[in-house]
């Protein structure tokens, strides 16, 4: 059994694991830019044996420890999906991970339109990644680059909203330094929806696009404690839906194009205790779709 690196990064590394005739796992190592945490993801590849499949992993794991203390990690974190071939518990108990909870992950197609929602909030939307050299396209999308008063306004807000969270799927990176520098690293298009009651900002939504077809990622929803159950986050989510159907609507129909189910999905993660969450998710037709153990190693 070999492992093999076929690029490697200063941000990440991609790796390989074969047997010199085939491939038996694939995994991917992104560190995230607050330089203390990796998220780590393994792909099993078909046919292999339960004990092959915890060999390699083994073998992984150890390099992503490794990888974790050359560069100074405080974490390793690593999101086991019961759907798809999960690795063995007793493998990463043994490799110094810790289950800390369950991740559901909710999806949406974006014909479905939200639910009515009752908030009174102003939404206003801006482009975190801008394409170069873009104006202003829409009343709604602002193409400009954010200054630093803005990051530092942005900050204050999802640094108010991590009070009282009760969301674990941010661990350890309950950090609004961490989440907003996480967020202007995604490819494509970033947009964030801020809802503004009294003159201030209460509360935000980040969206990540791949681009028409392609399947979107609500990365991050949530209200400041003390202005929750007023309909601010049926709003925001409303509007997300509302984007993504707008953006719907101008891909070439299935009959047209001779091939189904081309419409944009919407999904989203949130940890299993969030009860809250997923009762907005549920009233605004998502579906839990799939179920993950988040996995910690303390390097």
């Amino acid at each position: 059994m070999q492992l093999s690196v076929p690029e490697q990064s200063d941000d990440c590394g991609r790796w390989v694991v074969s047997d010199g005739s085939r491939d038996l796992l694939h995994a991917t190592v992104d560190q995230l830019p607050d330089a203390s945490l990796a998220l780590l993801d393994i792909e099993q590849q078909p046919g292999l044996t339960a004990v092959v499949a915890a060999d390699a992993a083994t073998l992984l794991l150890n390099r992503a420890i490794a990888l974790g203390q050359e560069r100074q990690l405080r974490f390793l974190r690593f999101l086991n999906w019961h759907s798809v071939s999960p690795l063995p518990e007793t493998v990463l108990n043994e490799t110094g991970f810790d289950a800390a909870t369950h991740i559901h992950q909710w999806a949406c197609s974006a014909k479905v339109r939200a639910q009515r929602p009752t908030g009174t909030a102003t939404i206003r939307r801006l482009r975190l990644n801008p394409a170069a050299g873009k104006s202003a396209a829409t009343a709604m999308i602002v193409h400009a680059a954010l200054s630093v008063a803005d990051y530092q306004q942005l900050i204050k807000l999802v640094n108010a909203c991590l009070r009282d969270s009760g969301d674990l799927t941010s661990l350890p990176t309950a950090d609004p330094n961490c989440l907003v520098r996480t967020w202007q690293s995604l490819d494509g298009t970033v947009d964030l929806l801020l809802a503004e009651s009294g003159g201030q900002d209460v509360g935000i939504a980040v969206v990540s696009s791949g681009g028409p077809g392609e399947t979107s990622t609500l990365e991050y929803l949530a209200i400041v404690p003390e202005h929750r159950r007023r309909g601010h986050a049926a709003q925001l989510l409303a509007q997300v839906c509302e984007h993504l159907s707008r953006s719907a609507s101008v891909l070439p129909s299935d009959e047209q194009t001779g091939q189904a189910g081309r419409n944009p999905s919407l999904v989203t993660y949130c940890d299993e205790q969030n009860h809250a969450a997923a009762a907005l998710y549920q009233k605004n037709s998502f579906v839990c779709v799939q179920r993950a153990t988040l996995w910690i190693r303390r390097i």
